[in-house]
């Protein structure tokens, strides 16, 4: 089984436990800048070289090597401009004893510096004078040459220059020099077919030339540098390493091209660091790789860290003398402009992506290159009140894509989307409808696989569906909608599902194939595909916090076993889906499926059973009923995102009022706001779910972290007492859990997922669960609570320490009355199935074969990403196992877990959070077990009080072994209105669980059927 280990990584680095989930800032990347250590003897003794006097007397050819050693000393010390004039010069002393070395190292001292038109100059004069003797040189010139054209924008002259650089290369395999040098010359062919691959949109075969070109030139270097000793023909080492950095940005850019966020990340940082090590961050080389990790962090929706470094690579090109009409001047703008779109400072954004046109002005084609549109550029226009502007440059931007990478690719798509986006806010709904629709047909399907939604795509396909949806809102019943033959409520649904749920809808996914696969060795081999991307998704997102750090602070043997390992699960992840491919074709069609339209979502749907689908955006909120049998129902109501979130956040401040709070005297439940919600959000489409017994709820945002068993069907009488106890009225409020059972989703999709699913095997034992966990580590039970309290962490210690006190973490003694009473509710063996105190340890989860139990419980504490010092991903605190180890079952253990399992209940505080990434509610803990094997989850949105959260949870096993036929959550309905109508005792004062703080925290997610 593989096991991956988060936060033991984080043991071995210094300093890295103090990282939260979002640790990758840009102060510490500066800070990893700054402290790096600059090699100044070096420095030092090119600046000598630099200012040491030419001497008069010399001859043409000593003067020729003195400016080859100058310009050489300049490239140490990053000074472009001086560079170039001392290679011009030594070419006016006729290139020395090798002039096509002169015009090459020219033509990188141009391209360096931003000067392409020269550098192709220069680059052809090499080809040109490089002697018959020495057909060795032409392979990488010509490769050079190659991206020169494509940075120009000369795409067919690209390919035709690189065609006849292969050809070159099958000459040169008869060469008695073939052994020793055909790294260098494959690699260089490799990074220009990369490049080739990636202008055409090519990004797989583009990742794949550019990781064999890194791989080989790697080799080649440790040769060269191995025997340095050649002559001043050879290249010297800040020019070895300069070309692989550059090949390694490329890859990271393609990765992130891909959706490869994470990874991306880690291989710009380590080109970064790399150029800074050899010399300082003074270098051109630097600000090259700073602008790669600055368009990677933009990807990912970093734009203020992306612009920090923008304008850090701008100050490095002024400092090195880069001319300021230099495209490297006019790409910075750009980057810069598009940093500024992604933060809605859309009049700065304008101003720069306009004055970014104007920098080269002494090149036509350059000046056309960089006047091209961009989708940020679009985005401006249109928030700045000029859609039409903004439409002639998606069509102008459109074209140019067709023609380059063609009507497949996701950017040609996305500017179509655009294009129809713009049309919607110009009312032209006959041509923005089926521009969308081609658009989102592309789009859709290829960021199916991709579970972060943080990012900077996903931002853009929100806006673009929120657009879409508008405007099918807007034609619904018309002429129009008839005309264009579509059921605009059907085609709405199908598209709002692809914006929800992805985190979780793909752990299910992934489960569910491995169940489908037909046979164990099929299954283990899918198993071990996904879990192999899982644990190099993680280690890359490592990587890329650990290569953030101060030099000091990073230990170098521990970021080459992850690489290691990374390459490693990178050839287990391929071979494995090789494999699969040819013995299980239909997998991917398990992995992608269609989003489901209406018709299929109601096929899936049991007699008594209702959808409620609920996507909001900035303006509107759609909404769709779908019954089991009988007519959908469809709304669209004008109740934005921010109403929403600002309703839902009172709601909470009364469900979830803080450890603090007396357990007597709970914050008052708006009943206003509570009916509101019902009124605007299941009212309108009452037809489509009024007469059911169970609504399973999809929605997604604020709405999935309140429980929909709190919205009141009518007014409520706010009378707070009655016979003397707090909180007696609410029992006769009208509460929606009163009518009907209610579950929650994900997405619409999920539901199809849980309902292919196979059942579980019938030789399954009852239950297993883990309680009361042994904190302290001393082996000493718990003392009994005397009063009742909230399953909250309040940790020892600040907030600015560098890991959690483990042993301050408050004891849960009730839980240990909770799982055993579970176990004899499900007539398990105490003995066998019940892990208390000690026992409920990490390591007896991770040993025990949990593909037997039909419902795992855990009964303790929920730690949420970046809540608190060293935890950096969601867990659950089990006992401590001493020796300055740490207790957490983190969400990377979690996805290790083999279940097969009905329920896995999570009777914690917070369990229904999120992991921080995609804002979706239950996509930390809930991902790693429904990634693991479970059907359904019963976990909490708040820290439940924990007398009556014991009551609510084996009240509902109690109702289920009463009714075995009950469905889940009718069990978990009865189970509410019985604490609803109890009592609670908090030393002499008496109150009634009716409070929907002790009523309403658990959720059902999953299948909430039988």
């Amino acid at each position: 089984m593989i096991r991956r280990h988060l936060l033991v990584f984080a043991l071995l680095v210094p300093g890295l436990c103090m990282a939260a989930a979002d640790s990758r800032s840009v102060q510490e990347i500066m800070a990893a800048l700054d402290k790096y250590p600059v090699n100044e003897v070096k420095r030092e003794a090119a600046q000598q070289i630099l200012n040491a006097p030419l001497p008069e007397s010399s001859s043409n050819t000593e003067l020729a090597a003195l400016r080859l050693q100058r310009a050489r000393a300049a490239q140490e010390l990053g000074l472009a401009q001086v560079r170039i004039d001392e290679l011009r010069a030594l070419i006016a002393l006729g290139g020395g004893n090798n002039p096509a070395r002169a015009w090459r190292e020219l033509s990188s001292a141009e391209h360096s510096a931003g000067n392409i038109r020269p550098a192709i100059e220069a680059r052809l004069q090499a080809i040109a004078l490089t002697p018959a003797k020495r057909p060795g040189q032409l392979p990488g010139n010509y490769a050079a040459l190659a991206k020169l054209y494509r940075q120009l924008g000369e795409f067919d002259k690209a390919r035709q220059t690189v065609r006849e650089a292969e050809a070159i290369l099958q000459r040169l395999r008869k060469s008695p020099n073939w052994d020793e040098k055909h790294l260098g010359w494959e690699a260089n062919l490799e990074d220009a077919l990369g490049h080739v691959e990636f202008t055409a949109g090519h990004y797989a075969e583009a990742e794949a030339r550019f990781r064999r070109a890194i791989l080989l030139k790697e080799q080649d270097n440790e040769r060269l540098l191995a025997k340095m000793d050649q002559g001043d023909d050879a290249p010297t080492q800040e020019q070895l390493e300069s070309r692989l950095d550059s090949m390694i940005g490329w890859l990271a850019t393609t990765l992130a091209k891909r959706g490869q966020l994470a990874e991306a990340e880690t291989y710009a940082r380590r080109a970064v660091l790399s150029a800074i090590g050899r010399g300082g961050q003074d270098g051109i080389q630097v600000a090259r790789m700073l602008h790669t990790l600055a368009g990677i962090m933009s990807d990912q929706g970093r734009f203020a860290e992306s612009l920090a470094l923008i304008d850090r690579a701008a100050g490095i090109f002024q400092r090195t003398g880069v001319a300021p009409d230099s495209p490297l001047f006019a790409q910075n703008r750009r980057m810069r402009a598009g940093a500024l779109s992604g933060l809605g400072r859309w009049s700065e954004a304008l101003t720069e992506y306009e004055a970014s046109a104007k920098v080269v002005t002494n090149d036509d084609q350059l000046t056309a290159r960089f006047s091209r549109p961009s989708i940020g550029w679009i985005r401006a226009l249109g928030q700045l009140k000029r859609p039409e502007e903004a439409l002639v440059k998606a069509r102008e931007l459109h074209q140019q894509l067709l023609k380059r990478v063609g009507a497949s690719a996701y950017e040609t798509a996305e500017t179509q989307a655009y294009i129809g986006a713009i049309l919607v806010t110009l009312k032209r709904d006959e041509e923005a409808i089926p521009t969308l629709q081609k658009a989102l047909a592309i789009m859709v399907p290829a960021l199916a696989q991709e579970s972060d939604r943080s990012g900077l795509r996903f931002t853009r396909l929100n806006y673009i569906i929120s657009r879409y949806l508008k405007v099918l809102a807007r034609i619904r019943g018309t002429a129009l909608e008839s005309s264009l033959g579509i059921d605009a409520a059907g085609e709405a649904f199908v598209v709002a599902d692809a914006l929800r749920g992805q985190a979780v809808q793909q752990a299910m996914l992934a489960s569910s194939a491995r169940a489908a696969a037909g046979s164990p060795e099929l299954a283990e081999l899918v198993r071990q595909e996904q879990d192999s991307r899982q644990e190099r998704n993680a280690l890359y997102a490592i990587l890329a916090d650990l290569l953030s750090r101060p030099a000091d602070q990073v230990l170098p043997q521990t970021i080459a076993r992850m690489r290691q390992r990374s390459s490693e699960l990178e050839l287990t992840e391929r071979t494995a889906m090789q494999s699969i491919r040819e013995r299980f074709p239909a997998y991917a069609d398990l992995i992608t499926p269609r989003p489901p339209d209406i018709r299929a979502t109601q096929t899936a749907l049991r007699p008594g059973e209702a959808l409620l689908s609920i996507l909001t955006t900035e303006e509107q909120s759609f909404i769709w009923a779908i019954p089991a049998q009988g007519k959908s129902s469809f709304a669209v109501i004008e109740l934005g995102r921010q109403a929403i979130e600002t309703s839902v956040n009172t709601l909470r401040s009364a469900l979830d009022p803080g450890a603090a709070a007396q357990l007597e005297n709970l914050p008052r439940f708006d009943p206003v706001i509570a009916h509101r919600l019902y009124t605007q959000l299941l009212e309108p489409v009452a037809p489509g779910w009024q007469g059911s017994q169970h609504l399973l709820v999809a929605t997604g945002g604020a709405l999935a972290r309140l429980p929909f068993a709190v919205l009141l069907t009518a007014p409520a009488n706010e009378e707070g007492k009655v016979n003397g106890l707090p909180y007696t009225a609410y029992r006769n409020w009208p509460w929606l859990i009163n009518m009907l059972a209610i579950s929650q989703l994900p997405s619409a999709s999920s539901l199809l997922t849980l309902r292919h699913m196979p059942a579980g095997a019938s030789t399954r034992s009852n239950f297993i669960g883990f309680g009361d966990p042994d904190f302290r580590g001393d082996g000493k039970p718990a003392k009994a609570a005397t009063t009742r309290r909230f399953r909250q962490v309040p940790f020892a210690g600040s907030a600015q320490a560098s890991a959690v006190d483990y042993g301050s973490i408050a004891a849960l003694p009730d839980t240990r009355e909770e799982i055993l009473a579970l176990a004899k509710a499900l007539n398990a063996n105490p003995a066998q199935d019940v892990f208390l105190g000690k026992q409920a340890s990490r390591n007896n989860v991770l040993q025990t074969d949990l593909s037997q139990r039909r419902i795992v419980a855990f009964a303790t504490h929920g730690l949420i990403a970046g809540e608190y010092p060293g935890v950096d991903q969601p867990a659950l605190a089990l006992a401590n196992p001493g020796s300055s180890q740490h207790g957490l079952l983190t969400l990377d253990d979690i996805l290790t877990l083999k279940l097969d399992a009905d329920w896995v209940v999570l009777s914690a505080c917070n369990t229904a959070a999120g992991d921080g990434r995609g804002g979706e509610a239950i996509s930390g803990l809930g991902r790693g077990f429904f990634y693991s094997g479970s059907r359904s989850l019963l976990v909490t949105h708040w820290p439940v009080e924990t007398a009556s959260a014991q009551k609510l949870v084996i009240g509902v096993f109690n109702e289920l072994s009463k009714a075995p036929g009950m469905i889940r959550a009718e069990a978990l309905r009865h189970s509410m209105l019985a604490v609803m109508a109890a009592e609670g005792k908090e030393g002499k004062i008496s109150f009634a669980y009716a409070h929907p703080m002790f009523w309403a925290p658990y959720a059902l997610i999953g299948d909430g059927g039988n």
